[in-house]
C-alpha cells in the first residue's frame, strides 16, 4: 500500500518588523546533526514569545497567545559565536568564564524565562518572507513577561510595562546589531 506524502503549503503569520518588542525566552530546542554548508553541525533554536498578541495580525487566533520568533545558532560556546553572544546578554562574562572553567558546558535551559528586548526584520530567500530577530537586548529593568501556555491569560502589551518607571517608558533603548559588541565593550 503506497504512503502519500505532500508538500503543503502553510500560510503563518509574520511578527512585524520593527522594534524593540518586549520578549521571553519560552523555550531552547537541540537539533543535532543539521546539514549546514559547512558541513553537519548540531544547531540551538532559541524560540522567543513577545509582547505583540498573535489575535492582532490574524482572525484564526482568539485568545491572547503572543506571536514567537526563533533564532537558530551552532551550539558552540567558542570565542567568537553567536550563542556565547547570546549567552553573555544575560549571564554576565565572569560568572559564566567560571561556570565553563568548573563544568565545561553551559545549561541553556537555564535561561528560559530570561527577558530581552529584540529587534524584528523581514528577509526573503527563495521567495518566502521570513522574520529574522536582527539584534538583541537584555531586557528592561520592570519587564516581566511570563511564558504563555495554552489556555493561560496573556497580559496587554500596556500591562507589559505598567511597572516601569516613566522616564524608562519615554526612553527606547539604544539596540546594537547582533556581532557588533567586544568583551571589553560591556558595562560588566
Amino acid at each position: 500500500m503506497p504512503i502519500i506524502a505532500r508538500r503543503n503549503q502553510t500560510d503563518f503569520v509574520l511578527h512585524p518588523e520593527g522594534g524593540p518588542f518586549a520578549a521571553v525566552l519560552a523555550k531552547v530546542r537541540l537539533h543535532e546533526g543539521v546539514t549546514t554548508r559547512f558541513g553537519t553541525k548540531d544547531r540551538v533554536q532559541l524560540l522567543f514569545q513577545t509582547e505583540v498578541r498573535l489575535a492582532d495580525h490574524t482572525d484564526k487566533v482568539h485568545d491572547d497567545r503572543p506571536m514567537t520568533i526563533s533564532m537558530f545558532t551552532n551550539n558552540s560556546l567558542n570565542k567568537r559565536s553567536r550563542l556565547l553572544e547570546i549567552v553573555g546578554t544575560q549571564v554576565p562574562p565572569a560568572e559564566l568564564d567560571r561556570l565553563l572553567a568548573e563544568r565545561g558546558e553551559f545549561d541553556l535551559e537555564s535561561l528560559v524565562g530570561s527577558q530581552w528586548q529584540l529587534m524584528v526584520s523581514h528577509e526573503e530567500r527563495e521567495g518566502q518572507v521570513y522574520a529574522n530577530v536582527s539584534a538583541f537586548m537584555r531586557g528592561a529593568k520592570g519587564q516581566h513577561l511570563t511564558i504563555w501556555q495554552d489556555g493561560a491569560p496573556w497580559p496587554e502589551r500596556h500591562q507589559v510595562r505598567q511597572e516601569m518607571p516613566a522616564e524608562e517608558l519615554k526612553a527606547t533603548p539604544e539596540l546594537v546589531p547582533a556581532g557588533a559588541l567586544a568583551d571589553e565593550d560591556l558595562p560588566f
